[in-house]
């Protein structure tokens, strides 16, 4: 069972409180007890004194009737007297203030003996009368004649009186002593109350803290020990909530990051990855716009493709690794607040400086591959606060490390994948996304077309104007197919002279008017080899899946055949399955 502190605190006073009262009323009524004990002792002591002088002068004269009027006038003198007697020393009795006892009468009480055992001075003892149950103070005194004990004098003194005044100040001690428990009761609880209402809100503080709660402040009026605890207890919340809040921040970039990192571990297309670092970066740190500007390839020498988000103006920009901002970059590779580039570097790049003002630039994300900027990130103001917090440069420096890493390996796999010369695709990458695609086709339905293509008579090319000028032919002659292709057909280069297209979710005849829209273009474009501009022509193959194959390698079979019968029918023309003829432009 739960007990507050309040209630031991009051119970403890109480208890404290009460036995005060109580000793302090017995010690009161003791001393008033002895008080009026001792006044009638003295009493009754007197008024033996004067029966004894008068008794002894009786006994000396042989009076007894003098001897029997001074025990009668002593029991009138005072009415507290109950009773006053002589008697002799064998306990007859001589004289008694009560006429109806009678002379002579023995006394064998055991008040009376305990009197006649009293040799000298006076005997007191206190009796009760067992007729009215009254205590009365017996004193009695023995009579010496000539030195011998001759009898005894008795006096039994009422003490009726004191016993009710003790009584009713003992009544009074209590009603006083239970009137000042009760006061001081409630006078001590209420500044019991006062203290303890402190400790009560701590407590509550502390309960509401153990439970999470950390908004709750104590506020203590008091200038004591109990507000130097609140005032501690205050400090340790508060740097608790500072810390939760920096913890669950950590706890929320960590989140961010092991997720980004899982998209660009699995991705390895840069458009992809430039999407992935630009929305993360943007809604984490809650940035009003962002843009990333980004090398698609190493031998690029400007960095133009960009992806943009709340950005009002034209980004149609283009960037110099070289410029002297980026080599300032280069050589001192961070994230940089946009007024440090703008102080570091304002003399020496002011065009692109205002470029990245144009863009808002508070932020600057730099993308080192092989110490060259090969791209940047522009973060914009904050859309809450009007400063960026020193977390959030911690948390775009681990991404952008990341990232650079990422952007490398992607820059590798491109390189892996890619012809060097041409850039399109090659040949065992082209392979293993037509096996793909092949399955999905199996799988989920649709059709997908493969287009054979080479070079006619290019052997000519290079005999005649040397290899340089041959490869300037087949850089030229990709670039016009990728031109004329969709971003979702895959151009490859599948050896020497020849080329492949993978066309998804293309039918037969609409890869037949692929490949003639590619054959003609071809035809009519003037290639510049440098010492002059020459005319090439190609022959194209198509096969499509599954109306002329059921395999993959079918397909390409059925593809390459029909290739050769271009090559064989006169070249300069596209064959399809079952036919041979030049499809006319559509």
């Amino acid at each position: 069972m739960k007990i507050s502190i309040k209630f031991k605190i009051s119970l403890l006073v109480f208890l404290i409180v009460s036995v005060v009262f109580i000793v302090v009323s017995l010690i009161i009524s003791g001393q008033l007890k002895t008080t009026l004990n001792r006044e009638i002792e003295e009493k009754a002591v007197g008024i033996t004194k004067s029966l004894l002088r008068a008794s002894t002068r009786a006994i000396l004269t042989n009076n007894e009737l003098m001897l029997a009027e001074d025990a009668d006038n002593i029991g009138i003198a005072d009415h507290e007297v109950l009773y006053a007697m002589v008697f002799d020393k064998e306990g007859k009795i001589w004289a008694h203030s009560d006429s109806s006892v009678k002379k002579g009468k023995r006394l064998s009480d055991r008040v009376s003996s305990g009197a006649l055992s009293s040799l000298s001075g006076f005997y007191k003892q206190h009796v009760i009368d067992p007729k009215t149950g009254m205590g009365i103070l017996d004193v009695s005194s023995p009579i010496i004649v000539s030195g011998k004990k001759v009898g005894v004098v008795r006096v039994g003194y009422s003490k009726a009186e004191s016993d009710k005044v003790i009584r009713k100040i003992n009544r009074t001690i209590i009603l006083v002593v239970v009137a000042g428990i009760i006061v001081t009761i409630a006078v001590s609880f209420f500044f019991i109350g006062l203290m303890v209402r402190p400790i009560e809100k701590l407590t509550q503080a502390v309960i509401l803290f153990g439970k999470g709660r950390l908004d709750k402040k104590i506020i203590v009026k008091t200038n004591d020990e109990i507000r130097e605890l609140a005032d501690s207890f205050n400090e340790t919340v508060e740097i608790l909530d500072k810390t939760q809040v920096k913890l669950r921040r950590r706890v929320r970039d960590i989140s961010t990051l092991l997720n980004a990192a899982k998209e660009l571990n699995f991705s390895l297309d840069m458009k992809n990855l430039a999407s992935v670092l630009l929305y993360t970066c943007k809604e984490h740190i809650n940035a009003k716009s962002a843009a990333f500007f980004i090398l698609l390839n190493e031998e690029q020498d400007l960095i133009s493709f960009h992806i943009s988000s709340g950005i009002q103006s034209d980004t149609n920009m283009v960037f110099d690794p070289l410029d002297p901002v980026f080599k300032y970059i280069t050589k001192n590779p961070k994230t940089y607040r946009f007024s440090e580039l703008e102080e570091t570097c304002k003399s020496t790049d002011k065009a692109n400086l205002d470029k990245l003002r144009e863009l808002n630039c508070e932020m600057l994300l730099p993308v080192i591959v092989k110490d060259r900027v090969n791209g940047f990130m522009v973060i914009g103001p904050c859309k809450y606060e009007n400063n960026y917090r020193e977390e959030d440069f911690e948390f775009l420096s681990t991404l952008m490390g990341m990232a650079n890493v990422a952007i490398s390996n992607s820059y590798l796999h491109t390189l892996s994948i890619t012809d060097g010369l041409t850039k399109a695709y090659l040949r065992r990458y082209f392979l293993f996304r037509l096996e793909e695609e092949v399955k999905s086709v199996k799988r989920y339905g649709g059709g997908i077309a493969v287009l054979m293509m080479d070079l006619d008579l290019f052997k000519k090319v290079n005999d005649t104007y040397g290899h340089q000028a041959g490869d300037k032919v087949l850089k030229e002659f990709v670039i016009i197919v990728k031109s004329l292709s969709r971003s979702t057909d895959l151009v490859a280069r599948y050896g020497g002279e020849e080329f492949a297209i993978l066309a998804t979710e293309t039918s037969k005849e609409g890869a037949g008017y692929y490949a003639e829209r590619i054959r003609s273009n071809i035809e009519r474009h003037k290639f510049d080899i440098g010492a002059a501009k020459i005319n090439i022509t190609v022959s194209l193959g198509v096969a499509s899946y599954p109306l002329d194959a059921e395999k993959m390698n079918d397909l390409m079979a059925k593809a390459d055949e029909m290739l050769y019968k271009a090559k064989e029918g006169g070249r300069n023309r596209v064959c399809l399955m079952e036919n041979a003829v030049k499809i006319p432009e559509k």
